[in-house]
């Protein structure tokens, strides 16, 4: 790079089709992106998509020192109001929390960006990013968005919760994690259910997010629209591995 640097090639150089800077080809590689910024490149720069080097280097495991090296050099977490957004309204913390660099959330957040906001993500359609990470297995970085101002009892358009989502992926550590932080666990979302009746009623789950569900003062009472407790969900699903948890002492509320 720096052979190419010192014959001439421009370090603000961008592919002619997508407008690709060559600072974004060389995210995550802190190295070639602090000879390419020494030289010049321009940090905020955007692709024709209006992805910038940020948003490319979030997408990586472990490049939360890419991406302080881009902030400090005036890499910006957001667009000017009227400049449009990147493809799929991609934002930094979304991608950041989603690739494991959660060190660097709360410093995104200080710079602007906001921990609600929504992209269109996997082809689940616009999702924040604690909704998206319920099912996961990314407890630092849901701690991390819980601690710069996300939501613990967000819900998306069904009212279906973080931790009603995290019963629904066998999410038992994320549980674990949001129900410390405050998460209602009796919940009712828009069909009627809550978190214990969803732990119930998945195929793949077993007894530990049932188990912490009903400790944490999950009412094993309630019903669904159909009148079916949790455990005549795990009856009615064969679930036999979950009877004895919600037929046990603390289930008797």
């Amino acid at each position: 790079m720096k052979k190419l640097l010192d014959g001439g090639f421009d370090p603000n150089s961008a592919t002619k089709a997508g407008g690709v800077t060559a600072l974004m080809l060389a995210a995550p590689d802190v190295d070639k992106m602090k000879l390419l910024i020494d030289r010049g490149a321009n940090a905020d720069a955007r692709a024709k998509n209006r992805y910038s080097a940020l948003l490319v280097a979030a997408q990586y495991p472990g490049s939360s020192a890419a991406m302080n090296l881009l902030l400090d050099h005036g890499a910006k977490v957001r667009l000017p109001k009227g400049q449009g957004s990147p493809l799929f309204n991609a934002f930094p913390i979304m991608l950041a929390a989603f690739s494991g660099n959660s060190e660097i959330i709360a410093r995104l957040h200080k710079e602007g960006d906001r921990v609600d906001d929504k992209m269109t993500f996997l082809g689940l359609g616009p999702i924040t990013p604690l909704l998206a990470l319920a099912t996961t297995h990314r407890t630092d970085s849901v701690r991390a968005l819980l601690d710069a101002g996300g939501q613990v009892d967000e819900a998306d358009d069904d009212g279906i919760t973080v931790l009603s989502w995290a019963a629904i992926g066998n999410r038992a550590e994320m549980a674990r994690l949001l129900i410390k932080r405050g998460a209602d666990v009796n919940h009712v979302d828009k069909r009627g259910m809550t978190p214990l009746l969803y732990a119930a009623s998945i195929d793949f789950g077993d007894s530990a997010i049932v188990d912490l569900l009903i400790k944490s003062g999950a009412r094993t009472s309630a019903r669904t629209k159909e009148g079916l407790t949790a455990l005549d969900l795990a009856h009615k699903y064969h679930h036999t591995h979950l009877v004895a948890s919600l037929e046990g002492p603390r289930a008797s509320r």
